[in-house]
């Protein structure tokens, strides 16, 4: 298919407009197709559903799934370092010349200095906050998964933790509340985290949600998520390809 056409389907599908026909054609695409440079960031995506056809989902990624979703990655973090770069040209700026000064003072020179990067780190840091929460409200899916990304770049603050559990919990798109899991497993250490995950399992009715947080659930040998697993077990309207993966999380918690 031609660019154009792609491009209008990869609109129609973050707007929940595409048919099952032309989900195959976008995930045809990104699998067997080259694609654009500025597509190439929903290739990962579109190959994870196109395994999803298959009557087997594995309760991890395929090393191939792995290794696009890494090459994917790392050219959308160069992309979002060079727009906040851009960002924080301005701002940056107008410390340089603060900063020169301070240099050529006396005795005072260098706790100035140091405080002053201490303070633009916290600056950056609040900035990257800000957009991450701003960007949460944008209509866009795509906008949304990107401010999700932010995360990646924060500690786990209580103001970014209420954002991804909202954004894993309510948000209207099954590839964005995917994210937010993801996102949220890079936070293990945080026990509200992984209270949170294990009261978001019985609320997800997506099998790749459900399944994204039954992963991240057994990833962190939480042993507590063992009564949700065993409800979607017995829920009627699970998948069975949930309820395999289910049933797999059990017996690895059970052995850890």
């Amino acid at each position: 298919m031609k660019t154009p056409e792609i491009e209008t389907l990869v609109e129609k599908y973050e707007a929940g407009e595409t048919t099952l026909e032309e989900e195959k054609l976008l995930a045809d695409y990104f699998t067997y197709e080259e694609v654009p440079e500025h597509l190439r960031v929903y290739a990962a995506q579109f190959r994870f559903f196109a395994a999803r056809q298959d009557d087997t989902f594995p309760l991890r990624h395929t090393p191939q799934l792995l290794e696009a979703i890494d090459a994917e990655t790392d050219r959308t973090r160069i992309r979002r370092m060079l727009w906040e770069v851009g960002i924080a040209a301005s701002l940056v700026g107008l410390l340089l010349g603060s900063l020169v000064s301070w240099w050529w003072t006396d005795q005072y020179h260098e706790a100035a200095t140091q405080t002053q990067v201490s303070a633009l780190h916290e600056e950056m840091k609040d900035m990257k906050q800000l957009m991450m929460l701003s960007l949460l409200d944008n209509p866009s899916a795509s906008e949304r998964i990107k401010a999700v990304s932010y995360a990646d770049a924060l500690p786990p603050d209580p103001k970014v933790v209420d954002a991804l559990v909202r954004t894993l919990n309510h948000d209207g798109n099954p590839n964005v509340r995917l994210t937010a899991a993801e996102a949220l497993g890079r936070f293990s250490q945080s026990e509200a985290v992984r209270q949170a995950l294990i009261h978001s399992l019985p609320q997800q009715t997506e099998p790749i949600v459900q399944i994204a947080v039954i992963n991240v659930l057994v990833d962190l040998e939480e042993k507590r998520a063992r009564p949700s697993l065993e409800l979607l077990l017995d829920d009627q309207q699970t998948m069975d390809v949930v309820k395999r993966v289910a049933r797999q999380g059990l017996t690895m918690l059970q052995q850890s």
